[in-house]
């Protein structure tokens, strides 16, 4: 069974391909897998992140956290969404800038249901609630992450990192 996760980020913060952003725990947790534990970056990760924020940049309430994580939760189920419905999720994490979201299936099996839920997240967000942003088009930035496994014994680190995120 091939997982991927995938995360994108909120208008004006930068993917963790990206050095000027912060990413440096979920290098580490990338970095702490045993040898045997494959992954497969679509984008690498950096060693060091040069942690630059933009003034500008979105970030998420806790509220707006909360009603992207039902967002995803219902989109995603296998009668809902259209396109996103079925996406067969194993953890899903909000961030204040960022949506992690661990799938079963490879990125390229997977990706039109993730744009999708990032699409309809922000809508739906921007519908329900006005702190975000006067425009869907400036709550998320451009592009996605990803990386691709195996299902491994270790898997449970990344689901851990990523259920964190909703604290």
């Amino acid at each position: 069974m091939i997982y991927t996760h995938v995360i994108w980020t909120t208008y004006l913060n930068w993917l963790p391909s990206d050095n000027r952003g912060s990413w440096e725990e979920l290098s580490e947790l990338y970095s702490s897998l045993s040898s045997d534990f494959v992954v497969e970056f679509i984008k690498p990760l950096h060693h060091r992140y040069m942690n630059k924020t933009n003034i500008n940049s979105v970030s998420l309430s806790d509220i707006d956290r909360k009603v992207i994580r039902e967002s995803i939760i219902e989109l995603s189920e296998e009668n809902g969404d259209r396109i996103a419905g079925g996406l067969k999720t194993v953890a899903i994490g909000i961030g204040k800038t960022e949506v992690h979201i661990l799938a079963r299936g490879n990125i390229s099996e997977i990706k039109e249901k993730i744009s999708r839920l990032k699409s309809r997240s922000a809508t739906l967000l921007n519908v329900s609630h006005e702190s975000v942003s006067s425009s869907a088009s400036n709550t998320w930035s451009k592009g996605l992450w990803s990386v691709e496994f195996n299902e491994h014994e270790e898997i449970f680190k990344i689901k851990q990192y990523i259920n964190a995120k909703n604290t």
